[in-house]
């Protein structure tokens, strides 16, 4: 009997080596981790795992893609590795008082590690969290100024603003530079539990999730002793990991160094996709961004929305719009008037701007006016609201309250304007039969109303006749 059990176990043994030879390298799953719009050229970074969960990067996959109702084109398809770009790694680290100072120890060299294996393109920054959240570090190449961050990480919070940390991280990452790579990945240890009082919730973060390009890898390590608690932290974790592209382990039963060794090489066996949609439109609008996979016979897809904005600069969109425009003169050429741009306007001015008027001044606001004050109607300098505070109307005078009625804009045309005078719009006010105040009876009730031979006080209502 023996014999005969042994080797009916050699072959149930042959049998799934075999079976796990064939799954081995094998795609099983695709999941998009990160998305990055410019215009209408998308940079996707993609997971591919076999069965074993073993993650795949290789050249001879292929993948098709579709943007919104848009057949879009897979223009390429590299694994990260040999792409040569960097990675911008966002580290949260936990300073609440529930790790002992030995396990604390322990993360901190693990972090250690992880900036000496920062690579040529790499950058990294350092946010600590615990009843607040600090950016210790901003995205940095220097190990040096990482490591004196580190060196200065102590366990000392009372609490833990877990939320907070995730949605200031996804800020963070979410910005651009010429010097910052564009596969991003936030790095957090932690159990998952956010115990800071009025802090942000867990639907806030995951709110955010959906309009973010950063993907989460977090590490989960709990020494909380309830069972429910334990595992009801770590549960969100994973799910917000899972919800922005990324992946979790738990280490609580192990090394916080080899959880994070390992997070660093996932966060890397990525492909770099480019895709490119000529016949979509970047309107600002979201649109679903779905990726294929097709080998023998058998298809994978993973899907996840994207905005398309504009491109800002000018020339970016130059692969996709045609030819690039000529390239400006060093010495600007002024603007062309605007519809109801008055003698003196500068290249830039609103509707409704007097001549002084400061960058950033609302139409119809006054010289003297306070920051803060509403936008009112075009009067003369010389009758000018000098004194206004925050809150008053439209052409209050110094006195009037708050709550006063808006008076009636002067004539709003300007000697020199043609037949492109501004028509009734912001900063201006017409008559109900159509015709334009006179100004000059408009200023002569205005002193009249000063002096105390207008309206009787406390009408509260300055008007004038058309």
């Amino acid at each position: 009997m023996r014999p005969r059990r042994a080797r009916g176990l050699g072959i149930l043994g042959l049998a799934w080596l075999l079976a796990t030879s064939a799954l081995a390298g094998t795609p099983a799953s695709l999941r998009i981790s990160q998305a990055l719009a410019e215009g209408t050229q998308v940079t996707v970074y993609a997971t591919v795992s076999d069965a074993l969960g073993a993650t795949l990067a290789d050249e001879t996959l292929t993948f098709h893609a579709t943007l919104g109702t848009q057949v879009a084109e897979v223009v390429s398809s590299t694994p990260f590795a040999a792409s040569g770009e960097g990675v911008l790694y966002l580290l949260l680290v936990d300073l609440s008082r529930s790790l002992d100072a030995a396990t604390f120890e322990r993360i901190r060299q693990a972090l250690r590690d992880w900036v000496a294996a920062l690579g040529q393109g790499d950058r990294a920054a350092i946010l600590g969290f615990g009843t607040h959240v600090h950016t210790l570090v901003a995205p940095t190449a220097d190990p040096a100024a990482l490591n004196t961050a580190i060196e200065g990480l102590n366990p000392t919070e009372p609490h833990t603003a877990l939320h907070e940390a995730l949605a200031q991280g996804l800020i963070l990452g979410q910005q651009r530079g010429a010097d910052l790579p564009s596969r991003r990945a936030l790095v957090v240890l932690s159990d998952g539990l956010d115990d800071a009082p009025g802090g942000m919730t867990a639907e806030e973060v995951e709110a955010r999730l959906m309009e973010g390009a950063v993907p989460i890898y977090a590490v989960g390590f709990s020494r909380v002793r309830d069972r429910a608690s334990r595992e009801a932290g770590l549960a969100a974790l994973g799910r917000f990991a899972r919800l922005a592209g990324g992946h979790f382990i738990d280490a609580s039963a192990g090394e916080p160094a080899a959880a994070y060794a390992a997070m660093r090489e996932r966060i890397r066996a990525v492909s770099r996709l480019q895709v490119r949609c000529p016949s979509c439109v970047a309107d600002g609008n979201r649109y679903r961004l779905q990726i294929a996979l097709t080998q023998d016979g058998r298809t994978l897809s993973d899907g996840v929305d994207v905005r398309l904005y504009p491109l800002v600069a000018a020339g970016q969109g130059a692969a996709e719009e045609g030819p690039a425009a000529p390239a400006a003169a060093a010495v600007a050429t002024p603007a062309a008037d605007e519809p109801g741009d008055q003698p003196g306007d500068q290249p830039g001015d609103q509707p409704g701007d007097q001549p002084g008027d400061q960058p950033g001044d609302q139409p119809g606001d006054q010289p003297g006016d306070q920051p803060g004050g509403q936008p009112g109607v075009p009067v003369a300098a010389a009758e000018g609201a000098a004194g206004e505070g925050p809150g008053d109307e439209p052409v209050d005078q110094p006195g009037d309250g708050p709550g006063d009625e808006p008076g009636v804009a002067a004539a709003a045309g300007a000697a020199g304007e043609g037949p492109a005078a501004r028509q009734p719009g912001a900063g201006q006010f017409w008559t109900p039969s159509g015709r334009r105040p006179d100004p000059g009876l408009f200023r002569l009730s205005l002193r009249q109303h000063r002096h105390g031979r207008g309206p009787a006080a406390g009408g509260g209502r300055h008007s004038a006749t058309g």
